[in-house]
């Protein structure tokens, strides 16, 4: 929004916005119209990758850590 208000553009077509799934003047706040949809459900889906990936890089953290043990275990005879 700063950007927007100091009125700096982005290349190459001097957009408002550097990036597609930003650009409320084109696609609105929460919008679905002309096969897109609005920069708020944009940011949800994002968000939601973001989460998701978090999540699975949590379980296989976990995952290898019980398998370090077990295979600790293994080795001493445990």
């Amino acid at each position: 929004m700063v950007c927007v208000i100091a009125g700096i553009t982005f290349p190459p077509d001097n957009q408002t916005v550097p990036y597609f799934f930003l650009n409320y003047e084109t696609d609105g706040w929460v919008e679905v119209k002309n096969g897109s949809i609005g920069v708020v459900d944009w940011v949800i889906i994002m968000m939601g990758l973001v989460l998701g990936i978090a999540f699975s890089l949590q379980k296989l953290i976990q995952c290898a850590e019980v398998a370090a043990k077990k295979d600790k275990g293994a080795r001493y005879g445990k």
